[in-house]
């Protein structure tokens, strides 16, 4: 080999020559970008628990509502189950007598009072204000109890009932509309209708739903879950009505349910009872709105506590509805 060819071996005793760094590219600042607008911060969407089942309820709540409301929950079974009406009942009173206290002493309001209901009747008893009309709707729904005379439901006097048992019959069978409303403030619409149905011993979910069914009746499908506070006047009165009417009962008592409405709602509410009357149940209306009287009406007039019933055809009215 040629000492030219010699191979030249590096002395790797000295450090190579540090590579030069390739100087980085300029960074080019683009322009910020236009700040879009913060989106809206909506408040979290109201969340309406749902409606309790009676026994998840406290007892000492129901019994508030008992009292408060007027509407007839039972908690516990009844001890007699006959009680309880499969059909449409038969209704009587026997010389009902009731006098309440008033400021300057007693007040005679009912005076041997007697009358009978026979399944699928309509009767709308008339009186004016203070007459006794309301006192004697109340005895015979069970939530007043007269000072003497009887009241038969289907033979069985309701007498001997216990509360328990005016209240499972109320709950099962009969449907209340009375003269303030009497709607649960902390309840919304549906659930102030569904409340008797759930004493009645309906499941939640099919409560809520036949609740909704009467609200609609009633033009009452955007208020479903609106509290008594936030309805008008007319709305809470309609609430109240389909609150008595859900669950199709088989004896409605109606406490002056136009009172306060004007035509068209006024309206409604009778075309509603009177056809609730047509399938059948029956239907005491405390009224002086001459609508009510109908060809399938009994109509009879309350005057200083007693009670007489009227021939339709001898019966004439005034310009504001008043019999004259």
């Amino acid at each position: 080999m040629d000492s030219d060819d010699e191979l030249t071996i590096p002395d790797w005793s000295t450090p190579p020559a540090e590579a030069v760094q390739p100087s980085r590219p300029t960074l080019i600042e683009l322009p910020k970008p236009t700040e879009l607008p913060r989106p809206l911060e909506l408040e979290p969407p109201v969340e309406f628990p749902p409606i309790a089942a009676p026994h998840d309820v406290p007892i000492d709540v129901l019994d508030a509502v008992i009292r408060d409301t007027e509407v007839a929950l039972a908690v516990t079974p009844m001890a007699v189950d006959r009680v309880v009406s499969t059909a449409v009942p038969t209704i009587s009173a026997v010389k009902l007598n009731r006098t309440l206290a008033g400021p300057l002493g007693p007040i005679p309001v009912l005076h041997d009072v007697s009358l009978d209901l026979a399944p699928g009747d309509l009767l709308v008893v008339r009186g004016s204000s203070g007459a006794g009309a309301t006192t004697l709707l109340q005895c015979l729904a069970g939530f007043d109890t007269p000072d003497s005379g009887k009241i038969f439901v289907n033979g069985e006097e309701m007498g001997t009932w216990s509360e328990a048992d005016r209240a499972r019959f109320r709950a099962a069978s009969a449907g209340f509309i009375p003269q303030g409303h009497e709607l649960v403030d902390d309840l919304n619409a549906r659930d102030n209708v569904a409340l008797p149905l759930l004493a009645a011993g309906w499941n939640a979910k099919a409560a809520q739903t036949e609740a909704t069914r009467q609200l609609e009746r009633f033009a009452l499908q955007d208020r479903l879950f609106f509290f008594p506070s936030q309805l008008s006047y007319s709305e809470r009165a309609r609430v109240a009505v389909a609150r008595a009417l859900a669950g199709d009962p088989f004896v409605v008592w109606a406490d002056d349910p136009t009172a306060g409405l004007d035509d068209d709602h006024s309206a409604l509410v009778i075309h509603s009872l009177v056809e609730h009357h047509q399938r059948g149940a029956t239907v005491l209306v405390i009224s002086r709105d001459q609508r009510f009287v109908v060809t399938t009406a009994r109509v009879a007039k309350l005057d200083a506590g007693r009670l007489e019933v009227l021939d339709l055809g001898s019966l004439a009215w005034g310009n504001s509805g008043e019999h004259v």
